[in-house]
């Protein structure tokens, strides 16, 4: 299923296929949330994107979960081509990995709130 890939800012790129959630599968996407969230990719395509950290030879994605989740599922390229883009976490462990990217998010209150500050 082809979808286009926006990356004005010419960030690095990687295979989302290779990516293994940091999370793992917390949150469920019911079907109707999936569907939608398909339909979303398919209209307007990969606009955000990844948090990845990276921990040896693993890449996590720190963020996206749901996008990752619909866009293996439905076998989602860019004009055949897998890689999307990414920004680089970097962190000294997964506890500091989402911490940080709580911070970009939210601000640094919410992770000092969360105890992983």
């Amino acid at each position: 299923m082809n979808i286009k890939v926006s990356n004005p800012n010419l960030l690095k790129t990687i295979d989302y296929r290779w990516l293994k959630p940091l999370q793992g599968n917390l949150k469920d996407l019911h079907e109707k949330n999936y569907t939608k969230l398909k339909n979303v990719l398919l209209k307007r395509g990969f606009t955000i994107p990844f948090y990845v950290w990276f921990d040896k030879d693993d890449a996590y994605s720190v963020d996206g979960h749901q996008r990752l989740r619909v866009m293996g599922t439905e076998d989602m390229s860019h004009n055949g081509s897998y890689e999307m883009p990414y920004i680089e976490i970097k962190a000294k462990d997964r506890k500091d990995a989402k911490a940080q990217l709580l911070e970009i998010l939210f601000g640094p209150s919410l992770s000092a709130c969360s105890g992983s500050g």
